[in-house]
């Protein structure tokens, strides 16, 4: 890749930097292209190069975070000294960290997104690298499961992905929700959202070791 499109790749990663930013501070509607512009200190002509809409860089903010958790999945995948059960507790660790962290805005981004796709008036165009990006996450998943029947370090009649998969998408879910609620109702009322957290964990990881 020669300079000039290495400039270019660079200026498009920080638009979308910068635009995610924006759609969590204000709510996707509420963020003009102009403001986004502004802020990195380009003409509004220039941004509409690189995104002719507002859609596409929606769009592109998504595929961005969907595609850094992918990678992120990957490498606890391909870790070569852990075992499937060890990798488990790393995704749920991964999970964790990324939606409880005040700086990543990864669950309100991600919450917003799911909403902005299902109430859309017209369908968004090309989300086919968004969809591919969710799927390498759960080919990883199925590896890490496939490990664990080799491995026997994961429950053998539970070590399917007909529950683990379940789990580790429902962790996801209750992680994402719980950042973006900020408490969820309790008797005590003063249960953090990492100890809720850590405790349901618990609970899943207890149910997929061997007897």
């Amino acid at each position: 890749m020669g300079l000039r499109e290495t400039n270019k790749e660079r200026r498009r990663s920080s638009i979308i930097k910068t635009a995610k930013a924006f759609f969590v501070e204000k709510g996707f509607n509420a963020v003009h292209m102009q403001e986004i512009a502004d802020a990195e200190g380009i003409g509004i002509a220039t941004l509409f190069r690189y995104f002719p809409k507002k859609e596409q860089l929606i769009l592109a903010a998504a595929i961005s975070i969907m595609e850094s958790e992918a990678d992120a999945f990957k490498n606890i995948l391909n870790h070569p000294d852990k075992t499937a059960y060890e990798k488990i507790e790393d995704c749920f660790d991964y999970m964790k960290g990324i939606h409880i962290s005040p700086s990543a805005n990864t669950a309100k981004f991600n919450d917003a997104f799911q909403v902005y796709i299902d109430n859309t008036t017209e369908p968004v165009e090309n989300l086919l690298p968004y969809f591919e990006a969710r799927r390498k996450i759960v080919d990883h998943f199925l590896q890490i499961i496939e490990q664990g029947k080799l491995d026997g370090t994961l429950h053998p009649e539970r070590c399917t992905r007909e529950k683990i998969l379940p789990i580790l998408n429902n962790f996801g879910i209750y992680t994402q929700k719980l950042t973006m609620s900020h408490s969820v109702l309790n008797i005590s009322g003063d249960i953090t959202p990492s100890c809720q957290l850590e405790t349901v964990s618990e609970i899943y990881l207890d149910y997929l070791k061997p007897q």
